[in-house]
């Protein structure tokens, strides 16, 4: 029998409404004479209450519009002046107020976003209605959950195939001879990462979008390469680093200097680092072992930097170097090294690294949650230039480099273009947004694991291409603290400062209120390695069983 078919009568209503869903929100109530001391474990199903004074205070239910768009009314009965209708597709929160679930009020945020008004009041039985349960929120923690049915029934492929590296030789590719016209050395000073990046080293950061690999450079290395970097700095071969918005000047961070290759004499002074560059020992380790990097990786360029303390950081922020029109993402692989060690030298004295010092990296791998990496000796830390990140203020003077590895030329790409990224980037709507991700996977047909059932408010979990949209939302006040910590003030700061408030009030404006309370919530929620799943006899999907789904399904990888 068909939904519509189902919902025809009140009494056919109260059979799917009373049977089906009252008793599991009843495991969520709270008798407000006496209420329980303990809550209800996540998930569970209580014995339903036959107390009416208890239903009133259910807790919120979303309401999906399913063929066509509900009225919306003034007051809780059929009489009332129709106000106006939710969009077709819109999932929306509102309270059911009576045991029949005959009608149920807006939030209030969800009235403003639809109506522009405090209050509203749906239908949720009788022939006219297309109104649907789709999941709700749990009474004693805020807790958010959806209906399993509707969940399983979109969801294509929960298991996509794993991309598992060789054992031994990481890469079943040759290795390259030359880079850029540059024959390979016979011992390039990378060479150690053929043994210190390993197979499950590789596996990590195909699953996770980044990995972090410990001593993964000698300590004769490092002091060579810092060595070589004082040099630079001595010589006034480095400029003071700055982030660029719509004008060329930019705006510059406070107390980092940074180079690259080929701006002055830095070959001259920095010869370690120039053989770096023509080094494939990175590149050899990734070809044929993370999808998408088999034949095209093949150059890297190397960018040089010097934080000098005093608070220096980084704002939020990706790697991805793209280029217009059906050209897509050039960057492919970010490798970030880190020369902070326990040494002394007749130009500077420095002490080991310690909590406190600032200074950390902080990725972002949405919809797991932010990891912190200290900045130690011989780290490297490998992610998908689309990670988003950020560099905590840095109270001691700090050493790192950034090899930025990517494709032979701008020929082609399997990653999402630039001005289909910065359209999303720009859209302040989840729903749009992931729209204009979808029309770009169509289009380069890239497989979607949904089907047009599934709101499309519920889409942007399921998408990669909008991770750093999902993480700003999710981080807003974080970037724009950042963003004052780590620039200097000028006009350009505030720039930067006034066009991310604009975006930030755009998003809470134009989007459900519960739509970002799961978004903060997913990136909060504990890992619980699989004690997550519920089962499908209790039809509720839980959060850390979303976010599994959301990461396994979005890889970050093509």
């Amino acid at each position: 029998m068909s939904t519509h078919e189902q919902l025809t009568t009140r009494s056919a209503k109260r059979t799917v409404w009373r049977r089906r869903r009252c008793a599991q929100l009843a495991g969520a109530l709270c008798d407000s004479r006496s209420p329980p001391t303990k809550p209800a474990p996540p998930g569970a199903i209580a014995t339903t209450s036959n107390s009416d004074d208890e239903l009133l205070q259910a807790p919120s239910l979303w309401l999906v519009c399913n063929e066509a768009g509900a009225q919306l009314h003034a007051g809780p009965n059929a009489m009332s002046t129709v106000l106006g209708h939710a969009p077709e597709g819109d999932v929306f929160e509102a309270r059911l107020l009576d045991i029949a679930c005959a009608w149920a009020k807006l939030e209030a945020s969800e009235a403003s976003r639809l109506l522009g008004l405090t209050a509203a009041y749906v239908c949720t039985s009788g022939a006219e209605t297309s109104i649907r349960a789709f999941g709700g929120r749990d009474a004693w923690s805020g807790e958010l959950w959806f209906e399993r049915e509707p969940l399983g029934r979109v969801v294509h492929a929960h298991s996509p195939p794993k991309h598992a590296p060789p054992r031994g030789s990481a890469s079943s590719l040759k290795r390259l001879k030359a880079m850029d016209g540059v024959k390979v050395e016979a011992a390039p000073p990378l060479r150690a990462l053929e043994t210190t990046l390993h197979a499950d080293a590789i596996a990590s950061l195909v699953d996770r979008g980044y990995v972090v690999v410990d001593h993964a450079l000698p300590s004769a290395l490092c002091r060579k390469l810092r060595a070589e970097m004082l040099s630079l700095e001595a010589n006034d071969q480095m400029w003071n680093s700055r982030s660029y918005g719509a004008d060329d000047e930019g705006s510059a961070h406070k107390h980092i200097h940074e180079t690259q290759l080929d701006y002055k004499e830095v070959r001259r002074f920095a010869p370690t680092f120039a053989r770096i560059e023509h080094d494939p020992s990175l590149i050899d380790q990734l070809r044929g072992c993370v999808p998408g990097l088999e034949q095209q990786l093949g150059t890297q360029h190397v960018r040089i930097q010097i934080n000098a303390g005093h608070g220096g950081c980084y704002t939020m922020h990706t790697d991805q170097g793209s280029v217009g029109g059906s050209h897509g993402q050039i960057l492919h692989v970010t490798a970030l090294f880190y020369l902070n060690p326990d040494w002394q030298s007749l130009v500077y004295v420095h002490a080991e690294w310690q909590p406190g010092d600032g200074g950390e990296l902080r990725v972002f791998p949405y919809p797991r949650p932010v990891e912190v990496i200290a900045p130690v000796e011989g780290r490297l830390v490998l992610f998908e230039p689309r990670m988003v990140h950020d560099v905590l203020p840095n109270y001691k003077k700090r050493f790192c480099f950034t090899l930025w590895c990517g494709v032979k030329g701008a020929a082609s790409s399997h990653q999402i273009d630039h001005e289909t990224l910065s359209r999303m980037e720009l859209d302040p709507s989840l729903a749009s947004a992931a729209a204009i991700a979808e029309a770009w996977r169509r289009r380069e047909q890239r497989p979607l694991v949904y089907d047009e059932t599934l709101p499309r408010v519920m889409r942007s979990l399921f998408l990669p291409e909008m991770r750093m949209c999902l993480v700003r939302m999710v981080h807003g006040d974080q970037e724009l603290r950042a963003v004052t910590q780590s620039h200097h003030e000028s006009a350009g700061r505030e720039d930067m400062l006034y066009g991310i408030r604009a975006h930030h009030e755009a998003i809470s404006k134009v989007n459900p209120a519960w739509a970002l309370d799961l978004l903060r919530q997913l990136s909060a929620v504990e890992t619980t390695h699989g004690e997550g799943y519920i089962t499908a006899a209790r039809g509720v999907v839980r959060l850390a069983e979303l976010r599994d789904l959301a990461h396994r399904l979005g890889s970050w990888w093509i």
